[in-house]
């Protein structure tokens, strides 16, 4: 009896713990899924022997659209259905790591799972082995995955970017470098074989300042730090020019930008390096060039009368900016073996100007069989080291070019030193001879054309002197004749004018006016040439007193035309009162003789200009054709007959030279019937 009631109390005993047991797994299981539910990746457990998914959490149906239901009904088949054929081979792979592992080992595995709408997802799972059998085989799995699809995504952005990002580099004309926060190099492109000698793979791992020369590593490894604690973008150009060294040891002259970049979760500085030595060369070239154009306008635009000056000016100029000692200026007569000095610039020599030499022995010998720009840095070291102009005149360096004067050779211009040249002649220095010998040789020209004209001027004023000279005197003793037979003419007519007949009294007459027209003609003769020759006594001359006088003068010939003279406040100008006056007397008798049928009416006015005057007398008289506008300034030219209108056509011409004189000119505008206004310009 008592046996049964152990064994009862025993079964209740087990069945009791049974429930216990019970109660904790189900406690355990509210837990577990608790935490998996909550989890923001999916939770499931797969059974090995039943090939399918025995538990998984909510988050599935969010990831792939499936609930727990459709997995259960879909069985074994459902990873066959959602996982990627692609990686079938990978998760037996990933299995068979599983199955070997230690207790509490996880392994991951990436693999593509189908949507329930179609789409491809990657998944991320991190799986353990959970319940093995006695034979230590696996019989469950936990894993956790997550939804890895939009990182993978920006991964292959990433990737995508940083391919691109390394073409660029790779394609970068500029030497790029990579540096970490330490200064070590982590990349460099192919271009650094160009500008350094080093490959790419020599530089990664070296230090920044193994590319910078030994005298500048300290200075540089100071600097960088500083600027690692707190980097910033510096664009090419806005810091200090810099020297790199190559691998051979050689430098040159660089300019560097900086970039900081994150790469690899880390902050480093992308550099930019170009080498600049072309560009130096450049701009040193572009001053060189700037200094050449500053000389020869220095040459040319100084204004002197002296040719000879200027061109010592020009070989003093031109030899110091070559640096060479002695610089000439030649005429030369090969076929007489002459070679002589016409300018010369040479301080420290013993050459002189007007100082022959041998033409064959000098170096213009060779530049006039080049017929061009010829240039010797060392002489010695050349074909022409036996010459003479090396044996006898010890020239070692030398640049020179022949100089034509309407298009023959004249002579030379060059420049030479008793030393060899450390720099070679370069195009510039060619160009600077070249455009130097065109301007030399023009002024050779000049200063033959200048000589010529001189010569000629000095013939010309000799012979308008000697000309005016006897007008002068033929004029005068003209005179004479004239005055007697109008003397005799008289007493002629006086002794028998009663006696003789009409006609002939009418002959005397004609006779007697031509001779009085003659003498004064010859009188506007004289007066045309004293205008030319007359001293000029400059004053201030008022021309309102001086208008006053000339209307007082007139006021005869006024009242019996009925003229009206009106003049404005005139200025006071500088000239010759006498013949000034004259001037404006000649032209206001002109518009009173030159009336048309009303009254004249005759205005003068003055306008400033350029700080000198212009002074205007219009009138309302005839006029002149345009075509003729000019033929009135010329010697004995008239417009009309003797018999409407006296005069010898003079007065113009004379007005016209003494405002010549005085440094001015006259001009005129007039219409027929509409008047005539004579401007005269002063100076």
């Amino acid at each position: 009896m008592k046996s049964n009631e152990d064994a009862y109390a025993s079964l209740l005993n087990e069945n009791e713990r049974l429930n216990a047991k019970i109660r904790q797994l189900e406690s355990q299981n509210i837990f577990f899924k608790t935490i998996s539910d909550n989890s923001p990746d999916l939770v499931y457990v797969f059974s090995i022997p039943q090939k399918c998914v025995i538990y998984c959490s909510d988050r599935l149906l969010e990831i792939l659209g499936y609930t727990f239901a459709e997995v259960q009904e879909m069985g074994e088949r459902f990873f066959s259905n959602i996982t990627h054929p692609d990686e079938y081979q990978e998760i037996k792979q990933h299995l068979e790591r599983l199955n070997a592992s230690r207790p509490g080992e996880h392994h991951s595995i990436e693999f593509r799972a189908k949507h329930k709408n179609g789409t491809w997802r990657w998944m991320r799972s991190r799986d353990v082995v959970r319940k093995r059998d006695e034979n230590n085989a696996t019989l469950e799995i936990l894993g956790v995955a997550e939804d890895i699809t939009e990182w993978k995504k920006s991964q292959s952005t990433l990737v995508s970017s940083e391919a691109h990002f390394r073409m660029l580099v790779e394609a970068s004309p500029y030497t790029i470098i990579i540096v970490d926060e330490q200064g070590i190099i982590r990349q460099a492109n192919k271009r650094t074989k160009v500008d350094f000698g080093y490959l790419p793979p020599e530089l990664i791992g070296q230090s920044v300042e193994s590319l910078i020369p030994d005298n500048l590593r300290h200075s540089h490894e100071k600097y960088r730090k500083i600027y690692t604690k707190s980097p910033f973008s510096r664009p090419m150009g806005s810091g200090l020019a810099l020297e790199a060294v190559r691998k051979d040891g050689s430098k040159f002259p660089v300019e560097i930008a900086l970039t900081p970049i994150q790469l690899d979760q880390k902050t480093m500085v992308l550099t930019t390096i170009v080498d600049i030595t072309q560009r130096r060369k450049a701009e040193i070239m572009v001053k060189r060039s700037a200094e050449r154009i500053r000389l020869l306008y220095d040459v040319t635009a100084k204004s002197s009368h002296d040719e000879d000056r200027r061109i010592t000016n020009a070989l003093k100029l031109v030899t110091r900016l070559l640096g060479m000692e002695i610089g000439i200026q030649s005429r030369i007569y090969p076929d007489e073996d002459l070679y002589i000095i016409e300018n010369l610039y040479s301080p420290e020599t013993q050459l002189r100007t007007n100082q022959s030499f041998s033409f064959k022995h000098t170096c213009c010998e060779i530049t006039l069989a080049n017929e061009d720009v010829t240039t010797f840095e060392d002489l010695k070291l050349s074909q022409y080291s036996e010459h003479p102009c090396y044996k006898l005149l010890h020239l070692e360096s030398y640049i020179g070019v022949p100089i034509r004067v309407q298009n023959k050779v004249y002579g030379t211009i060059s420049f030479s030193s008793y030393k060899p040249r450390p720099i070679a002649f370069d195009y510039l220095d060619v160009d600077l001879m070249r455009l130097l010998a065109e301007w030399i040789g023009a002024t050779i020209d000049s200063k033959k054309d200048k000589r010529a004209l001189r010569h000629y001027t000095v013939e010309l004023e000799n012979k308008n002197r000697e000309l005016e000279e006897f007008s002068y005197i033929a004029s005068h003793d003209l005179r004479e004749p004239l005055r007697t037979i109008i003397s005799f003419c008289n007493i002629l007519e006086n002794d028998i004018g009663e006696r003789i007949a009409k006609e002939a009294q009418e002959d005397i007459a004609f006779i007697t006016d031509a001779a009085k027209r003659m003498i004064n003609l010859i009188e506007n003769l004289l007066e045309y040439s004293r205008a030319g020759r007359v001293e000029l006594k400059l004053e201030p001359v008022d021309l309102n007193r001086c208008i006053e006088g000339i209307v007082d003068n007139l006021k005869a010939l006024t009242q019996e035309t009925g003229a009206v003279i009106n003049f404005e406040q005139l200025p006071t100008v500088q000239g010759d009162s006498t013949l000034l006056a004259q001037v404006f007397q000649n032209l206001i008798s002109n518009s009173l003789k030159f009336h048309g049928s009303e009254p004249p009416y005759i205005n003068i006015s003055a306008e400033p200009l350029d700080n000198s005057w212009v002074i205007q007398i219009s009138d309302n008289g005839i006029g002149i054709a345009a075509e003729h506008a000019e033929q009135v300034f010329k010697p004995f030219r008239r417009l009309h007959s003797q018999g409407k209108y006296k005069g010898t056509g003079i007065g113009l011409s004379i007005c016209k030279k003494i405002i010549e004189r005085h440094g001015g000119y006259i001009t005129i505008q007039s219409e027929p019937g509409k008047g005539s206004t004579f401007s005269i310009f002063f100076k």
